[in-house]
């Protein structure tokens, strides 16, 4: 054994969200995946417990895309 860490895969998507919506980011996630990317999201793929922080950073700094979507405008 070497003693370093293993960096995990590269992503195609990271997919962010807020909170109400979590569905939509899963849907969108699932189809995602269905399609053959690599996708990352945190409620299926990071444990309890897990720092947000640094998986949000170590996501961003492997994923080629980001999908966003704004507030509502109301």
């Amino acid at each position: 054994m070497s003693g370093t860490k293993k960096r995990p895969a590269p992503l195609d998507l990271f997919v962010s969200y807020a909170g109400p919506d979590r569905a939509w980011a899963e849907w969108a996630t699932w189809h995602l995946r269905a399609a053959g990317y690599s996708v990352e999201l945190d409620v299926w793929d990071w444990a309890a417990g897990d720092n947000a922080t640094l998986r949000i950073n170590d996501a961003l700094d492997r994923t080629a895309h980001l999908p966003a979507s704004s507030a509502d405008p109301r």
